[in-house]
């Protein structure tokens, strides 16, 4: 029997190409299969920062709404403190107009020093 070396070479090389391409398609799978685990993992990781960023937002609303409240008594009191302001010019304005006599006679007669 006479052995055909051309044909049993093509055989070996296309058993060994195909056995090649099996362990690159493996470990394309494997590559794959590690590009998942690392997507989940990021993913889980996602969801938690998005939590911790809502925790923020809501916090950060929390203290813009009490600014807000604080701008509203910080203008009441503004406007108590010009008619206080408003009230005491008014007084010295009068009391400015009278002698030191005068002052003296009103507190002795109101006061009876």
């Amino acid at each position: 029997m006479k052995i055909n070396y051309g044909k049993t070479i093509a055989v070996v090389v296309i058993i060994v190409g195909l056995w090649l391409i099996n362990m690159v398609v493996r470990d394309e799978r494997d590559h794959t299969n590690g590009y998942k685990k690392t997507i989940d993992s990021l993913n889980i990781e996602l969801v938690k920062i998005d939590s911790i960023h809502k925790k923020q937002d809501d916090t950060i609303m929390i203290y813009k709404d009490s600014i807000v409240y604080l701008d509203k008594i910080i203008e009441v009191n503004k406007a108590n403190i010009n008619k206080l302001k408003e009230k005491h010019d008014k007084i010295y304005y009068i009391v400015t107009q009278y002698s030191n006599a005068q002052l003296d006679s009103f507190f002795t007669n109101r006061y009876g020093h």
